[in-house]
């Protein structure tokens, strides 16, 4: 096994002879396609996961089928790696605490409200997935209101020191304030956690126990709980509150109550240090519940490793999502742009292109997002598929070539057929959509060999001068 500090130029596998693939390779990112049954994760994507944990990379692996976390079980054991691996579900002892994780994480950002309110956003998009995410006025307004309601309950835990818990903002929503009746009934207020807690920070600020920042930001908070929020329309609160609680509500409850709000034994740094992270929380298992959680702790991930300082001795590492359509978002586009100085090596396996068009917002800001973010992963591999848009797309991709075309003719002249021909020259792709219908797909019937024809943007493959290449994968390896 390799160790930190491994050169960027060192081969960790190859596609041809000729044609090795290197740590700074992958750090450019890789995208697999292929139907079900294409045999894309026991063929490209097993040789990835391999050669990735032999050359000593750290990585979080997200899960969306049952078996999954077993499958990285078999594969730290084949690369010596079982000791580094840990596993996160509810079954499992590791333990973390995501607000607290991101409000007091070492380096740039920790301790800043704005952090978290954009952490609850994530959520917020993800939640809104399947609707147009072209924001029209009134979408934008129901937008910048969930955020002001985030920023102002985050603030007035932290100004009073009440520790900043799911719980604990879940309580601040609820016991606002609704009415003017509200602020004028003494037995009322004196029951609200939101009132309360807004008292604490205010005998705080009389104890000269804030800073100045900070007294601006009470004045913000208090004017908002006791003022803003109570004269608002029921029904935009309403729905306001409820955005939020409805994404609350998921970590109140079990199991992500006790992985993600309790105590911590694990952080996303410690794939620095070459831990293996997996999330065994598939999707086919728990649902929109288990996108959420890997959705979150993904963006945390992320987010540590874009503050890292890298150098020639920082350990590569790697994000892991087979049927990825579930777990991308607007931040993975720009974690993926500058994932190569950060040593992040990216892998998203998936069926096709529409899966991302659908899953990222289904409208044309989509696709637009679909392109961008697949345009930043520079190798591409395609399997075995019978969709035509991801086909054709593959076509377009690859190299062309002058084809000659001859046309056939026939005219009758002075009684008599007269056959004739035409030529002409046109530039077509030198593999046409139809062969990702033919190529194998391992098993018995194929001798346990998947194809797939690699694409590596930029780039000629020694082996024939091309942009691309035909390669095997052998699944018994």
């Amino acid at each position: 096994m390799s160790t930190p500090g491994t050169e960027l130029d060192e081969v960790i596998l190859a596609f041809s002879e000729s044609d090795p693939f290197t740590i700074r390779d992958a750090c450019e990112g890789v995208q697999i396609f292929g139907a079900s049954g294409s045999g894309k994760t026991s063929g490209s994507g097993r040789l990835f996961a391999l050669s990735y944990l032999n050359a000593g990379f750290g990585g979080l692996v997200l899960t969306a089928k049952a078996d999954e976390a077993d499958l990285w079980r078999q594969y730290a054991r084949a690369a010596g790696r079982t000791a580094d691996l840990i596993i996160v579900g509810p079954d499992e002892r590791h333990r973390f605490n995501i607000l607290d994780y991101e409000w007091s994480h070492s380096g740039a950002g920790a301790g800043r409200s704005r952090n978290l309110v954009e952490l609850f956003l994530t959520l917020a998009e993800i939640a809104s997935r399947g609707s147009a995410k072209n924001l029209s006025d009134n979408e934008r307004y129901w937008r910048n209101e969930l955020q002001k309601l985030l920023a102002n309950s985050i603030d007035t835990l932290r100004l009073s020191l009440e520790p900043i818990t799911f719980l604990n903002l879940h309580k601040i929503v609820q016991s606002a304030p609704r009415s003017e009746e509200h602020l004028i009934d003494a037995e009322w207020l004196q029951s609200s956690f939101c009132v309360q807690t807004n008292a604490k920070a205010e005998q705080r600020k009389q104890d000269n126990a804030l800073s100045p920042s900070d007294v601006q930001d009470f004045e913000l908070t208090s004017d908002y709980w006791l003022d803003e929020f109570p004269r608002m329309h029921d029904r935009p609160r309403t729905s306001i509150t409820g955005s939020f609680t409805g994404m609350a509500d998921v970590f109140l409850r079990s199991p992500l109550r006790e992985l993600f709000s309790t105590t911590t034994t694990f952080t996303p740094d410690d794939c620095l240090d070459g831990k293996i992270i997996v999330l065994d929380l598939p999707t086919k298992k728990f649902n929109e519940v288990g996108i959420y959680a890997q959705v979150l702790f993904k963006y945390c991930w992320e987010r540590a490793i874009e503050r890292r300082r890298t150098t020639d001795q920082s350990r590569p590492v790697f994000l892991w999502a087979d049927e990825s359509q579930f777990f991308v978002n607007e931040h993975d586009i720009r974690f993926q742009s500058t994932a190569r100085g950060y040593r992040a090596a990216t892998v998203f396996l998936t069926q096709n292109l529409p899966n991302y068009h659908f899953y990222l917002g289904g409208d044309s800001r989509a696709e637009s997002m679909t392109e961008a973010l697949i345009g930043n992963l520079a190798t591409k591999i395609f399997h075995n598929n019978t969709c035509t848009k991801t086909n054709h797309y593959a076509s377009e991709l690859f190299s062309r070539t002058w084809r000659r075309k001859v046309s056939s003719n026939a005219s009758v002249q002075d009684q008599r057929i007269v056959a004739g021909r035409s030529y002409s020259d046109e530039l077509l792709s030198e593999v046409d959509p139809i062969e990702f219908t033919r190529l194998a797909t391992g098993g018995p019937g194929y001798d346990f060999v998947v194809e797939g024809i690699v694409h590596r943007a930029g780039r000629t493959f020694n082996a024939n001068g091309k942009n691309h290449i035909r390669s095997s994968f052998d699944q018994r390896l």
